[in-house]
């Protein structure tokens, strides 16, 4: 293995240099284990069968952000993350992988949405945050409030057999154009989050109805600290398809439908 040090641009802050790993999400949010994953443009052309498998002996995770930038996220906003996941991750438990309450988060919510948004800088490409300077003030200031105009950021308990992480992705809707998107997906259990960009009429909808929008977390300070009660949906992540929320059964008969060369019906209203 090469020890030959990582350089580049840096995906927060876009100075050119040495880059460090960062763990997405924070290695404590239990992404310190070993992990298999396949690009999603190598799976679309040879499908799970045939695509090339990485593994990820440090976790999930890339050369993405410089040193300043890992180090001071990882202080300010990822201790409050992993915390915001461990409630997460009981509750799932207690509930037995389906809770359908509202539960009481005691968290910093500030620093809960900062260190997810400073997530979603390490899944996409460097050149997006030359283009989104107000979202990389809002991490890099911890001190700064409200998540900018023309994004919002939904959340769900990820449920299934896989991990994905997808930088911005455009659906679209032939039948309903209002609920075209353009987003951004991290899912990692126990929570899946997604990134919408409202940069148009035309895309302007999450991919998912039931999806909890958390954008208000934002708006509290640094260090205001708060019991937020949430009703999280549970939705199942068993494809590699970015804002894809079908069940395993629903799957099953979409595969049965293409096999038998049946209709499989238009998207439900």
């Amino acid at each position: 293995m090469s020890n030959k040090a990582k350089t580049g641009i840096c995906h927060l802050c876009g100075v050119n240099g040495k880059l460090s790993y960062e763990h997405v999400p924070p290695r404590a949010a239990f992404n310190n284990r070993p992990l298999v994953a396949q690009a999603m443009d190598d799976l679309i052309r040879n499908g799970t069968e045939g695509a090339r498998r990485r593994v990820f002996q440090r976790g999930a995770g890339a050369h993405t952000l410089c040193e300043r930038c890992n180090n001071l996220t990882g202080h300010w906003y990822g201790p409050a993350y992993v915390e915001w996941v461990y409630q997460g991750m009981c509750i799932l438990g207690q509930a037995r992988g389906n809770p359908s309450l509202y539960y009481n988060f005691h968290i910093l919510p500030s620093r809960v949405i900062k260190q997810i948004v400073c997530m979603f800088f390490s899944v996409n490409p460097p050149t997006f945050q030359a283009i989104q300077e107000d979202l990389v003030r809002f991490v890099l200031d911890r001190d700064k409030r409200h998540l900018p105009q023309g994004f919002r950021l939904f959340m769900f308990y990820a449920v299934g057999t896989m991990f994905r992480q997808s930088g911005l992705t455009a659906s679209m809707n032939v039948l309903y154009p209002r609920r075209n998107s353009l987003f951004s997906e991290i899912t990692f259990p126990p929570f899946g989050y997604v990134l919408s960009v409202d940069s148009s009429p035309l895309l302007n909808s999450p991919p998912h109805a039931d999806l909890l929008d958390i954008s208000r977390f934002g708006e509290y300070g640094f260090n205001s600290y708060r019991a937020i009660p949430l009703k999280i949906p549970v939705l199942p992540v068993v494809t590699y398809f970015p804002g894809d929320y079908r069940s395993q059964a629903e799957m099953d008969k979409v595969y049965e439908a293409v096999n038998s060369g049946a209709d499989i019906g238009s998207p439900a209203e």
